[in-house]
């Protein structure tokens, strides 16, 4: 993974992810055909409402949304204009939110 910023930050994103592949890879999930095309149309919808989100956040936002999951994330306003479920996990969870396996 290359990030196209500084060397620094693409040091620190590379120090972050590599353990969390080690660590919880069978949980990390590829982004696929149908999440492409659900990204897309999120995009498409929230540039018509005058957002410009980035592309992480709606390759996210399209992956949660085909899952049928919760995006779990401290900065709740990326994921308000992609009009995705997302709570803050240290503001707290809702009481009916199941945790579960992912699907394989």
């Amino acid at each position: 993974m290359r990030y196209t910023g500084s060397a620094s930050v693409a040091s620190h994103l590379d120090a972050w992810l590599e353990p969390v592949l080690r660590h919880y890879a069978e949980r990390v999930l590829p982004i696929e055909i149908l999440a492409a095309r659900t990204a897309r149309a999120l995009a498409d919808r929230a540039h018509a409402a005058g957002h410009a989100p980035g592309l992480a956040d709606i390759a996210i936002a399209a992956t949660v949304l085909d899952h049928s999951l919760v995006v779990l994330n401290r900065n709740l306003r990326h994921f308000r204009p992609l009009q995705v479920l997302s709570l803050d996990p240290f503001d707290r969870l809702p009481n009916n939110l199941a945790l579960r396996e992912p699907r394989s």
